[in-house]
């Protein structure tokens, strides 16, 4: 049962069976025919749903107690550890020395995120406070973790928002901006609910008015849509840098006082886990010597 078990678990945090294929090294044909099976075995009615995501709808008792099982063997090694990135900070994430990578996530927003934890498909997550954490909750970097609704968030590293255009953008340059003067323009925006504290900081500024139909973060399909040049979009220092390569962008003279901040998610059950432990160090570790090699006069996340 679970030898089967992380089919299910990948299909529901890829959403392709083409992709939980290439990370087990087997065929797709069997990857179906695992799912399917086990599925049929324990009863659960797993499926691909009309949402596009894979889940259970009955025996939901019984899959718990074997994930329960399964996430206590993989806590034994670091390196087996599963977990996500958040949209945002993707980039930065697959540019540090962290092993295991980041698993490719079949969602967008945080809200499948923090449910994936809970039944623990996933061991952790590395995400955005703003649209992960209750709102206004208040932490340090460095502070003990934040509880909230059994999930325990542990801060790396904090960066302020910025509204970013294409270097030909006309209002790069312009001085004494005001919300007014963003009303011209496209600005991007998620679904209604994706991202909901997020979209209320923005939208206090006359942003996040230009919503796009995505499944996925792309930066292609994100921040790349500021190639347009009228386009308005949302960066950080180390995001921008490490785009700069890819794409020509740059910060408005306007500021959003937003500060974001990266967070590790864990259950808090998990909190005391020396694996777990040993990641977030390797984490806090990795965020300031990355920060220092992107942004030398940058002081700290």
């Amino acid at each position: 049962m679970l030898d089967g078990l992380p089919v299910l678990d990948l299909l529901e945090v890829t959403a392709d069976s083409t992709v939980v294929a290439n990370l087990l090294n087997r065929h797709q044909s069997a990857v179906s025919r695992i799912y399917r099976q086990l599925s049929h075995d324990l009863e659960l009615n797993f499926i691909k749903q009309s949402n596009g995501f894979y889940s259970a709808s009955q025996n939901h008792r019984v899959l718990a107690c074997l994930r329960e099982a399964a996430q206590l063997l993989r806590l034994k090694n670091l390196d087996r550890l599963r977990w996500v990135s958040g949209s945002w900070n993707y980039l930065l994430l697959n540019s540090l020395d962290v092993c295991p990578p980041p698993l490719s996530r079949g969602w967008f927003g945080e809200a499948r995120t923090l449910e994936l934890l809970k039944t623990r498909v996933l061991d952790l997550a590395v995400v955005s406070a703003i649209d992960s954490l209750p709102p206004g909750t208040f932490m340090d970097d460095n502070s003990d973790p934040h509880v909230f609704n059994g999930i325990a968030a542990f801060g790396l590293g904090t960066y302020p928002l910025e509204v970013s255009a294409h270097s030909s953008h006309p209002l790069i340059g312009a001085q004494q901006l005001s919300p007014e003067d963003f009303s011209t323009y496209p600005s991007l925006a998620a679904l209604k609910g994706m991202f909901y504290e997020r979209s209320l900081l923005l939208r206090s500024h006359g942003l996040w008015r230009t919503p796009r139909r995505l499944r996925s973060y792309s930066w292609q399909r994100w921040e790349g849509e500021s190639n347009d040049g009228v386009t308005l979009v949302y960066t950080n220092p180390i995001s921008r840098k490490i785009l700069s390569s890819s794409l020509e962008i740059r910060p408005l003279n306007y500021a959003l006082d937003v500060m974001d901040r990266d967070v590790l998610l864990v259950r808090e059950d998990l909190i005391d886990v020396g694996s777990i432990q040993s990641l977030l160090a390797i984490m806090r570790k990795q965020y300031r010597m990355k920060t220092l090699e992107l942004l030398p006069s940058f002081g700290s996340l």
